[in-house]
């Protein structure tokens, strides 16, 4: 590694690397241990990006004339951008989540749609006709937020969904959400 460091400082650094992924044989490698060869050749193409990527991020460091080490400015550079793209596509801010209602417990979000509340899908046909509706009731209710105003329920337009269970189910769900106190 000290003859890289110092090959970086004094000679082309990207030389360096490369030099660097050729001693350690590191495609060969790449073949050895990938599922196949076109995942080992995928993965050898992400190294020549990065590589490239390096050594345009060097270029832009060089055109300062106050830079002392091009080479670990330009590699910070490259992390930072990497850390601050993987926190954009990590924020879920403006993003649509999906989940069961069991995975909705406890959780509040600005908007709320309910797809499926319709006989037989909810509730379920073996609640009815076990005639263990309340339960599902409950659940039902479980992801409407406390301000109701940003909710919408999707069911298919027949005469099964406006049901008298169906009903039921979504009068009492509203019911216990206008009980909760106001934020």
């Amino acid at each position: 590694m000290g003859k890289i460091a110092e090959l970086c400082e004094r000679d082309d650094p990207i030389k360096a690397v490369r030099e660097m992924i050729n001693d350690i044989d590191y495609e060969s490698w790449l073949h050895q241990n990938a599922s196949s060869g076109s995942v080992a050749e995928k993965r050898m193409k992400n190294v020549e990006f990065l590589v490239t990527q390096l050594e345009r991020a060097i270029a832009s460091e060089m055109e300062d004339p106050d830079c002392e080490n091009p080479m670990q400015n330009a590699i910070s550079r490259l992390i930072l951008r990497d850390q601050l793209d993987r926190q954009e596509e990590e924020s879920a801010d403006d993003k649509v989540q999906l989940m069961t209602l069991h995975a909705a417990k406890g959780l509040e979000f600005p908007h709320v749609y309910l797809i499926g509340m319709e006989e037989e899908i909810l509730p379920h046909r073996s609640s009815i006709e076990q005639d263990t509706v309340e339960e599902e009731r409950r659940l039902a209710y479980v992801p409407w937020p406390r301000d109701a105003s940003n909710m919408a329920k999707y069911r298919k337009p027949s005469p099964v969904a406006s049901s008298p269970s169906c009903r039921r189910m979504i009068s009492s769900a509203r019911a216990l959400v206008t009980s909760y106190p106001p934020r």
